[in-house]
């Protein structure tokens, strides 16, 4: 499917754009290799479209989160709907708090079921911000591959 990036990535963490996000290449704990896009206190905004009307299940963002590169799980998820792929005429289908593995430097961040059907889709996944303290070093969200169900 198709993905335009509304928000673009950090220069050394571009690689191929929003193609990544869809190439079924899922990332490892290697966050500089080229499976991944990284944003710096930034989120990540993209739109895609699926080319044809299809039922949405579930959405599944791979992420990374390593605390000790300031590397951090999204602070919230939101999807939106859109009969036209029209730039005002998304609506909110779905919002949510990803769940943490500690255990895990790849996590998995999935939504509910959907039962929604569109052809054009808007993902937000909002950067909690710059850490408090040492304004030099900012948060970062990697994502590696974003699959619809």
């Amino acid at each position: 499917y198709g993905v335009s990036l509304l928000t673009t990535p950090d220069p050394e963490y571009l690689h191929e754009g929003g193609i990544t996000l869809c190439d079924g290449i899922k990332g490892d704990d290697n966050y500089k290799s080229k499976k991944w896009l990284g944003f710096k206190d930034e989120n990540l905004e993209l739109l895609i479209n699926l080319n044809e009307k299809k039922e949405i299940r579930a959405i599944n963002i791979i992420g990374m989160v390593n605390k000790e590169l300031n590397i951090v799980a999204p602070e919230n998820i939101k999807l939106f709907s859109s009969p036209t792929g029209e730039t005002n005429s998304y609506k909110l289908l779905h919002q949510f708090i990803p769940s943490i593995d500690s255990g895990k430097r790849v996590q998995s961040f999935s939504s509910q079921t959907l039962k929604h059907t569109c052809q054009f889709l808007k993902i937000l996944v909002e950067n909690p911000g710059k850490p408090v303290g040492d304004s030099l070093v900012g948060n970062w969200i990697f994502v590696s591959e974003i699959e619809v169900r």
